[in-house]
């Protein structure tokens, strides 16, 4: 596969703070450079809108983006206007007058992508402007919509095969988190994809705990959502059935938890308060419907509880995908009275109705006499005696404007006006009835497959697994309620990753010549004579771990040992040293593979008391900048960053950028009042020290910069890489303009460092052969790229 254009790394960075890729966005990104077609099946949180956000900062023409979540293109365009990148959407909520204005700045080349809902391209004349642009990428989100047999199908969706040949066939990419064979199969046909790349990763999500608790009566199962979030970590999605439902559980739990709701009734100003109050930490809780989910950020969201049954298992898979996607441990559990599923089979019984229910709505239309009808739902339900519900009215609505009997104009709360484009006999009416009851019968046997979920006994994981088509055989349990602690790897929280990453970041700086109980004592601060005679006491990990014993380091230090993360060297005081394993893992703890006994109580707290005070003030600081910037406060900064800020406590702009989110666009706009927070914090906390979280770097230069922090040699790094000295060289070069702490010394003289920066003073560094000539014949190229870095990395500082 080859790789990726400088380009996208270096526009990674300036319009959205980040140094490197998330492993399965690099693997999109290489098929697509690579002018491949592609249809990705990643799981949620993985990054897929990156994948076709970034390549708009640097094609040519546009990329367009079709998605049916029209609540949530202005966020996504308001975040990509904050960093920099020209982004528009057209959809419903827009006037006339306005999509008209878009339209315009579309032609005249004024965006670099654009998001589309799949209904404007019913429209002729939208299509007909729009392919008058160069169009160089067909994003299609939320791909499994294109599938009848899926579980959120929008026929819409049918008809962009042959509007993207219209935009003269620009490459595709078309994505998901869920999708089994046959929806696979769906798209696949349905985009009239030939010569394209499949991608399918990540079913298994190892950070979820997954658990069904049976319950006998609704009283139990309120007792039980009662204990689930007493006694685990928050915060914590509640999806109920209705929108009633979500008010009965917010008058349950208010008096007791920080909770607020959400549901499709609500208008749209209130749903996007509910959902920006949440994303900003203002409640612990939020109860909902299905309604809400798709596409929210919050990466540290610890529980997911399914108060009553999901539609199928894809949507089960897709909701409870929103815990954890910070990688850390969190738990999803489903709570089942068997009178659960009535609910569900009313909902299916609703969606698809019998001939003669649509024939009577059909019918009541004609009776108007007039090409345009307005409704009131609510009232032609009730006036429609035979109709079992009033889902079934909306469904036959829907169905006979998909089948093209009808055109909806306008839609507000309870009213709608229907445009009627055919009139024939409501006997007549030419739909496939049988397809339909084909339909329905699936969308059974989806209830059945979910039942068979709650009520296996093997592995939940594998049970997933094996639905997806997925053909990986679990050989432990990423944990679940059905398989024996012996069988499942150790959940890893965010503190316990924390406390690897300083063990392993230690045996580091110590250089292997210590041994298990050195390292503890150095981790806590030990003032032993022994260990201040040896000047250990000013190492950079010294003393820095607060929230663990001595002997608790010691037993997770021996386990790491086990796990082939450490090892050990014979002799009588064996010493530890960190392998190639343990250097994979110390900027991603979460992915650590070990069996070991699930921890109870899942921990996400920042344990100094001042680091809490100081993340509080800064989540009040964003809170402010969403109200003056009208953005929603994820936009801002998210709260991973944010975490990050109160470890790092950047005093300066050059500082500042190292912070995994903050680019240079997003600096311009908010950097400075987040630096004079911290300011002004450390002058009332002044001991408050800065914890080095991990530079995020790509994985070729993550190695060599583990290596350096070892201790190695530019031979022994070299040798250690199967590297050339000279692509060692650059790889420091590089880590020390991306703001990595390099000290160059150890590899340069002082008496030629001082020469070299002589000779940099007087000819420029823009030229690496006229400072050679400037400079003693013995200097070679390898020192001064080093310097030429280092002056570089002065220059952004200032």
């Amino acid at each position: 596969m080859s790789f990726l254009p400088n380009i996208l790394y270096q526009n990674l960075k300036r319009y959205f703070g980040y140094n490197d890729f998330r492993p399965r966005q690099k693997e999109v990104l290489r098929y697509l450079f690579a002018g491949n077609d592609l249809v990705a099946i990643l799981p949620t949180g993985s990054g897929k809108s990156l994948c076709y956000q970034l390549p708009a900062t640097c094609l040519s023409g546009l990329v367009v983006v079709v998605s049916p979540l029209i609540s949530l293109m202005k966020d996504q365009v308001d975040s990509l206007r904050s960093r920099g990148i020209g982004a528009t959407y057209i959809n419903s909520s827009l006037n006339w007058s306005k999509q008209q204005k878009r339209l315009k700045g579309i032609v005249q080349g004024a965006y670099n992508i654009i998001y589309i809902a799949p209904e404007r391209f019913e429209s002729d004349l939208f299509l007909e402007k729009l392919s008058k642009v160069e169009v160089a990428l067909f994003a299609v989100d939320e791909a499994h919509c294109i599938s009848e047999w899926g579980h959120d199908f929008r026929p819409s969706y049918l008809k962009l095969a042959e509007v993207r040949k219209k935009l003269g066939n620009p490459r595709l990419i078309a994505l998901t988190a869920t999708a089994t064979p046959e929806v696979r199969e769906d798209i696949i046909k349905g985009l009239d994809l030939k010569d394209f790349k499949l991608l399918i990763k990540g079913f298994e999500r190892r950070n979820l705990y997954l658990e069904v608790k049976m319950v006998e009566n609704e009283l139990r199962k309120k007792e039980e959502l009662l204990q689930i979030l007493t006694y685990n970590s928050l915060p914590a999605i509640v999806y109920v059935g209705t929108r009633s439902r979500v008010e009965e559980i917010i008058a349950f739990l208010e008096d007791k938890f920080s909770v607020i709701g959400y549901h499709g009734g609500m208008n749209p100003y209130e749903r996007r308060k509910a959902q920006d109050s949440f994303m900003a930490g203002n409640y612990d809780i939020v109860i909902a419907t299905n309604a809400f989910g798709m596409g929210v950020d919050k990466s540290d969201i610890r529980l997911v509880v399914h108060y009553e049954l999901p539609g199928t298992l894809e949507a089960y898979y897709q909701e409870i995908g929103r815990a954890g996607r910070d990688g850390f441990a969190s738990k999803c559990i489903l709570l089942y009275q068997r009178e659960d599923s009535d609910l569900r089979e009313f909902f299916i019984d609703s969606d698809y109705p019998p001939k003669d229910i649509v024939e009577e709505v059909y019918s009541f239309l004609l009776s108007k006499d007039q090409d345009e009808v307005e409704l009131d739902l609510n009232q032609l339900y009730l006036q429609l005696r035979s109709l079992p519900s009033r889902l079934t009215l909306e469904a036959s609505l829907r169905l006979l404007r998909k089948e093209g009997y009808l055109k909806r104009i306008s839609s507000k709360s309870q009213e709608a006006t229907y445009q009627i484009l055919k009139r024939v006999e409501p006997r007549e009416l030419e739909i496939d009835y049988l397809k339909l009851e084909s339909l329905k019968e699936n969308k059974y046997q989806k209830l059945v497959e979910l039942k068979g979920y709650i009520g296996t006994k093997e592995c939940r994981h594998q049970y997933v697994l094996n639905y997806f088509g997925d053909e990986e055989l679990l050989n432990y349990c990423p944990g679940c309620d059905n398989c024996d602690e012996l069988n499942q790897t150790r959940v890893i929280t965010k503190e316990l990753g924390v406390l690897v990453q300083k063990i392993l970041s230690c045996v580091i700086k110590l250089g292997g010549r210590f041994g298990v109980t050195t390292v503890a004592k150095v981790l806590i601060g030990s003032k032993s004579k022994k260990l201040l005679g040896r000047g250990l006491d000013k190492v950079s990990t010294y003393g820095i771990v607060d929230n663990f014993s001595y002997e608790e380091i010691i037993k997770i230090t021996e386990e790491l040992v086990e796990a082939k993360y450490l090892k050990k060297n014979k002799g009588r005081y064996p010493t530890v040293q960190i392998t190639k394993a343990g250097y994979k893992i110390l900027h991603q703890p979460y992915n650590l593979d070990w069996n070991l006994v699930r921890e109870d109580q899942e921990i996400n707290n920042l344990t100094n008391q001042a680091r809490i005070k100081l993340l509080k003030r800064l989540k009040d600081l964003r809170a402010t900048l969403s109200k003056e910037f009208n953005q929603a406060p994820f936009i801002i900064a998210h709260d991973k960053t944010l975490e990050e800020l109160v470890k790092r406590i950047p005093s300066n702009r050059a500082e500042m950028l190292k912070v995994k989110g903050f680019g240079e666009v997003t600096y311009r706009r908010y950097g400075e009042p987040f630096l004079r927070v911290i300011k002004e914090f450390l002058e009332a906390e002044p001991k408050l020290e800065r914890i080095e979280t991990p530079i995020y770097l790509d994985g070729t230069y993550e190695q060599t910069f583990n290596l350096y922090q070892a201790g190695l040699s530019l031979e022994e790094i070299a040798e250690e890489r199967g590297l050339a000295v000279g692509t060692v060289i650059d790889h420091l070069s590089k880590l020390i303009e991306s703001g990595a702490e390099i000290d160059i010394k150890r590899f340069i003289s002082a008496i030629q460092l001082e020469e070299i920066r002589a000779a940099i003073a007087k000819v420029g560094y823009s030229s690496l052969k006229v400072v050679k000539e400037a400079v003693d014949e013995e200097i070679d190229y390898n020192k001064i790229r080093l310097v030429v870095a280092s002056y570089k990395k002065e220059f952004m500082s200032n």
